[in-house]
Parts: C-alpha cells; sequence; structure tokens
C-alpha cells in the first residue's frame, strides 16, 4: 500500500480524479511560491524558538534573522522582496512570541514525525499550556480563522489519531497573521466519533485506490472546484463539461 498523507486524503474526498492525477500520473509538478516559502520561514523559526523555550530562548531579532536567512536559502534574493517580507515575518513573529511568553507552556515535541499504518503526518508541536495538553498546527494567514474551521478541521483530526487517541489532548490553530503583530489562538477538542469517520473514509479510500489501474477508472466528481482545479486548468481534465 503507498504511503498516505492528509493532503492526499483530503485531495482524494474532494475529487478521485485529481489526487490520480497529481499523486499516480503525476501531471502537476510541484510549484513554490511566495507564500508558501513564508510559510515555511515562519515554521522554521518557530522550530528554533520551541526547540529552545526551556534552556536558552531565542529572541525574537534572532527569529527574524532565522526566518530571513530561510527565505534567502529557498530562493527569495530579490532585495525588495526580502525586505518587504522579512518586515512582515518580524511582525508575526512579534504577536506570536509575545503570546507565547504570557503562557505557562511546557513543549513536549516540536515538529513530530509519525507514520502509522502506511499514513505518515507531522504535528507542529505537542505542548502543556496551563496543565492543558494541546496538539497545535502553526498556520500562517491574510485573514483570521473561525471557531468552525477549527472544530471542524480534518487534519486536526489525524492529528489525535496519530498522537495515539488521546481525547483528553485539545487541538489547535495558531495563526501568524501575515502583515500585522496579531497573533491567533483557536482552540477546539475531538471526540471518538470525530476520529472513528475519519478511518472509515480512510479505509474507503485504500479499498478504491487498489482498484485504480487506468486514468479512466478514477470517479470525476462535479463540483464548482472543478474550474479551479490544476487538471482543469492545464487541460487534463475537462470537469464539469464531462457531466
Amino acid at each position: 500500500m503507498r504511503r498516505l498523507s492528509w493532503s492526499q486524503y483530503n485531495k482524494w474526498q474532494t475529487c478521485p480524479y485529481d489526487w490520480y492525477g497529481h499523486y499516480i500520473l503525476k501531471l502537476v509538478p510541484f510549484e513554490k511560491n511566495i507564500h508558501f516559502q513564508v510559510g515555511s520561514a515562519a515554521h522554521a523559526a518557530a522550530e528554533a524558538c520551541l526547540n529552545s523555550w526551556g534552556s536558552s530562548r531565542k529572541t525574537v531579532p534572532e527569529l527574524v534573522s532565522i526566518f530571513s536567512n530561510y527565505l534567502q536559502s529557498d530562493g527569495v534574493t530579490d532585495p525588495d522582496t526580502l525586505q518587504y517580507w522579512t518586515l512582515c515575518g518580524q511582525n508575526m513573529l512579534l504577536g506570536w512570541y509575545g503570546w507565547l511568553s504570557e503562557q505557562d507552556i511546557q513543549v513536549e515535541a516540536v515538529e513530530r514525525v509519525i507514520e502509522m499504518q502506511s499514513f505518515k503526518g507531522i504535528i507542529d508541536c505537542i505542548a502543556l499550556i496551563d496543565n492543558q495538553r494541546y496538539i497545535i498546527d502553526w498556520k500562517t494567514s491574510s485573514h483570521e480563522y473561525s471557531q468552525e474551521h477549527t472544530n471542524t478541521d480534518g487534519q486536526l483530526t489525524t492529528y489525535v489519531w496519530l498522537d495515539g487517541c488521546h481525547y483528553g489532548t485539545k487541538v489547535a490553530h495558531g495563526v501568524l497573521l501575515k502583515g500585522t503583530s496579531k497573533f491567533q489562538f483557536v482552540e477546539s477538542q475531538r471526540l471518538e466519533c470525530d476520529v472513528e469517520e475519519f478511518l472509515e473514509g480512510l479505509s474507503k479510500m485504500r479499498s478504491l485506490i487498489a482498484t485504480y489501474k487506468t486514468k479512466d477508472d478514477p470517479p470525476k466528481t462535479p463540483g464548482s472546484h472543478c474550474q479551479w482545479c490544476d487538471l482543469y486548468k492545464m487541460g487534463a481534465c475537462e470537469g464539469e463539461d464531462d457531466f
């Protein structure tokens, strides 16, 4: 059985043909963009900070330097672009660091990689905050996250499963808002029924993808997403026109 991830599962749920085109036919090469690079740089800075939290804590200027150096190593070399996003990164990290400094927090794990039943996931952070255990997924975003988004986020559900189904552990989105020094922390809880629903979907996916032998096997799911799909834009799938 091929190794699966939340990104694969989510794409398959949206449209099995979209999953097949990306991960089996490999029709769409991965392309970086500045927003992906900024998110990765923010993760690198957060990881460095949390790894030093219990000893000699890194300062905000040190984190900004890590952020900027990561962008440069990732190919962002235009001086104006680098300066702009470094300033954005500084604001994001200031907000996040300010929130972090106010918490009674003990870091259990950072970037924990877990593989289970051919499924691989990376949990950004597991920590005790005021004696409550949390699984935290760091995000960079131009917009605040809604409570409903966090309550229904499937990736957070997979983290609870990968963490051993510890239902007493809360899950949260920690959102570093681009261009501001505001940090948003949205917490929720996962129940056994949430994990069971995900596992049922994962079992169905495994059973069905084992039957896909040609590009005509996976069904194309019609919907408003079709016109925005990478496969549709490149002409590899006619999307809604097929139905």
